[in-house]
């Protein structure tokens, strides 16, 4: 009991740490710092919080690891083709059309190709790092996979329009948020760190808003091509997003079904991995 106690008093803290954190950014009144004061708040909440009561713990949040440009390649390299074999699913069923957007405007794309980046990086040292860090110290491992679902699935409500949309999209949304996360807890258990993870939600979010211009979180961005939605459906996850789409579920099912093979055993030693 006294655990539990113990990790709802962080985890709440930590909550509370990143909304006072985004408040002191946003006094700033930096136009280009705007969109992405949410994310460093994240991060920087992450990181006090395991500083000031987490430093001699036996556990990492886990952005220092061994191999780190690797993974981030292996979790970039999975989310393109997942993502991309999803969308072509989704074009076949005709509920989707896919027109110009940027066209060969390519530069545009670095701003948000960063801020895909700092996103990733943000959420998943939250997320699959200190949060997922803490409650398995805490609770255990079963508790720390139960919190991580409930509280990222939690967040993904919390976008404009999540709630606005049919109630198969919602469930349907949710339950691939659901595999998401596990995938993703997968990614950090088998490499034993961060940066598979961090590849993963980076590509997949930037090839979804920026390349084909898939609402995201309830917004649109600009992207190389455009898609447009003839009505909303479980097909084509309506203004949820793609990860609303029924087409994702069994992908992600796979995608668990097949890294629960040893294919990463041989870089996941304690040696090899670092400690913050």
């Amino acid at each position: 009991m006294k655990n539990r106690t113990v990790f709802g008093a962080k985890m709440l803290g930590s909550i509370i740490l990143t909304f006072i954190l985004i408040i002191l950014l946003g006094m700033f009144h930096i136009e280009w710092l705007q969109p992405y004061e949410g994310a460093i708040g994240l991060l920087l909440s992450s990181l006090l919080m395991y500083r000031l009561w987490e430093k001699k713990a036996n556990w990492s949040i886990s952005l220092r690891q061994r191999k780190g440009f690797t993974f981030l390649s292996y979790g970039g390299l999975v989310a393109g083709v997942v993502i991309g074999v999803g969308i072509a699913g989704i074009i076949a069923t005709g509920t989707i059309t896919v027109g110009t957007g940027l066209g060969g405007d390519w530069t545009r794309l670095f701003i948000p190709l960063v801020g895909f980046f700092l996103v990733a990086v943000s959420e998943e040292a939250f997320f699959r790092g200190y949060l997922f860090g803490l409650a398995q110290a805490e609770i255990g491992m079963k508790g720390a996979i139960l919190v991580n679902i409930i509280v990222f699935s939690l967040i993904h409500l919390t976008g404009p329009q999540a709630l606005d949309q049919p109630i198969a999209i919602i469930i349907v949304g949710q339950l691939n948020t659901i595999l998401i996360t596990l995938v993703l807890i997968g990614f950090r258990l088998r490499t034993g760190g961060l940066w598979m993870p961090i590849g993963f939600h980076w590509i997949w979010n930037f090839i979804q808003s920026s390349v084909f211009g898939f609402i995201n979180g309830g917004k649109a961005t600009e992207s190389i091509w455009q898609v447009a939605y003839p009505s909303h459906s479980i097909w084509n996850g309506g203004m949820y997003g793609l990860e609303a789409s029924i087409l994702i579920t069994p992908l992600m099912v796979v995608l668990l079904l097949f890294f629960r093979t040893k294919m990463f055993s041989q870089y996941v030693t304690p040696s090899k991995t670092l400690t913050v």
